[in-house]
């Protein structure tokens, strides 16, 4: 994701201390394609690597038992395996051989599809209680040094799912706003509805 100095951080509009970088969340729309994201290439959750906090290892661990219904290969004849690896000091998702998201799975038509959603959805668990916020973010994303700013991953445009929207947007695209919404709740999502609106009349 594109830098954020500590300058420019001071000219964003701030919510719960998280800075918005409104034109970048205004100018992409987001529609999750599985039929446009083959298997063999594992998409977004192939290129990218995804950071657990601490406090998402409970629920990912509890996750486990569901989403080996979708991904028999997180189970073997020991158990389930460890989906995790050290990356120094913090943990990340672990990957296959190829290059994918172990959590991936690929359907009868070879459409890549993550267990931990499709569990999450099937067995009516909060997806925020599911899968890391690093992937529920995408295509949005937090910065990872100073003051926190909400904006969009670096190449993200180049996924099919996402898309660059015409024009100088007013408001968010109904894909980013459902982002907003089940990572921050409503209350974060309304108030920068209002923000957005406001920098609209002025």
């Amino acid at each position: 994701m594109t830098d954020v100095s500590s300058t420019s951080r001071s000219n964003l509009p701030s919510i719960d201390g998280i800075f918005i970088d409104a034109g970048a969340l205004t100018r992409i729309a987001h529609d999750c394609r599985p039929d446009a994201c083959p298997h063999s290439d594992g998409g977004c959750c192939g290129y990218y690597d995804v950071y657990v906090h601490p406090d998402e290892l409970d629920g990912l661990v509890g996750m486990m038992p569901p989403a080996s219904a979708y991904a028999p290969h997180l189970h073997d004849d020991n158990g389930f395996i460890n989906v995790f690896e050290e990356d120094g000091d913090e943990l990340v998702i672990d990957k296959t051989d190829d290059g994918r998201c172990v959590f991936g799975y690929a359907d009868a038509h070879a459409r890549h599809w993550c267990a931990l959603h499709r569990a999450a959805l099937d067995r009516g668990i909060p997806l925020i209680q599911a899968k890391p916020t690093a992937c529920l973010l995408w295509p949005l994303a937090l910065t990872e040094t100073g003051p926190p700013v909400l904006s969009v991953q670096d190449g993200a445009i180049d996924f099919a799912c996402n898309r660059e929207r015409n024009g100088t947007p007013e408001s968010l695209d109904a894909g980013i706003a459902d982002i907003v919404c089940t990572v921050f709740g409503v209350p974060f999502h309304d108030q920068l509805r209002r923000i957005l609106a406001g920098a609209a009349q002025d």
